[in-house]
């Protein structure tokens, strides 16, 4: 065989290995739950990070490995069938599983919320008005609004110390507007940067999930690494 037709051969083989591969290299945020069949990816890879409350406003960034198993999936599956996924952390009392480059293991600082916890307030019913987080000496406004571009998304923006609001992200909204939240669920410093990182938790009627900004030390502003939203279960 000559070394151009082994090539060839090699090329499908290569292809499809880039695809199995680049999918769980690209996820940097992994919400434990279930996810209807078709929404759970295949495979999720090692590297994670479970982000962990250890005392009181205390948290830590704690090696961890995902385990799945199938698992009944309401919204589809008929009695006796298992076509959903869920996915768990071997530190059971995670958040959120992380993976990114800039982010290790250890302890890592948490930000103050001025009102209510963070997890009792709906942005999306307080558009506009905010929420407000102080972290060293800082305060954070996090803000939804309507989207200036799409009457049927909300956008996610942040003001630091009343300034210009910076951009976050804009998301679909869902078909049952009563059953829709977006939640700050943590804030604090998780790559080490002295600048408040921020983890959303978006829900609808039939859709779930999180989202992840990190603060970009060099040149400012934030960065959307992790968007982990799933239909069903």
């Amino acid at each position: 065989m000559s070394a151009l037709k082994a090539c060839l051969l090699l090329l499908p083989l290569l292809a499809l290995t880039g695809c199995a591969t680049r999918k769980p290299g690209r996820m940097a945020l992994l919400a434990p739950g279930v996810r209807s069949g078709a929404q759970a990816p295949r495979s999720v890879g090692g590297g994670w990070l479970g982000l962990c409350q250890t005392g009181e406003n205390q948290w830590a960034l704690l090696p961890t490995s995902v385990q799945t198993r199938r698992v009944h999936d309401d919204q589809v599956d008929q009695p006796g069938e298992q076509s959903g996924k869920e996915f768990r952390s071997s530190q059971p009392t995670a958040l959120c599983l992380l993976r990114h480059g800039s982010l290790r293991a250890g302890r890592v600082q948490s930000a103050e919320f001025k009102a209510a916890r963070p997890s009792e307030v709906n942005l999306l019913n307080r558009m506009g008005f905010g929420v407000p987080v102080l972290f060293s000496i800082d305060t954070y406004l996090l803000r939804a609004t309507d989207s200036d571009k799409i009457p049927s998304q909300y956008a996610l923006s942040v003001s630091v110390n009343s300034g210009q609001s910076q951009p976050l992200g804009e998301f679909e909204r869902g078909i049952e507007p009563a059953f829709e939240s977006v939640v700050l669920i943590w804030a604090g410093d998780l790559n080490r940067d002295g600048v408040a990182d921020f983890i959303f938790q978006h829900k609808s009627f039939n859709k779930s999930g999180q989202s992840l900004y990190l603060s970009r030390s060099a040149g400012g502003g934030y960065q959307r690494v992790g968007v982990d939203l799933w239909s069903g279960g």
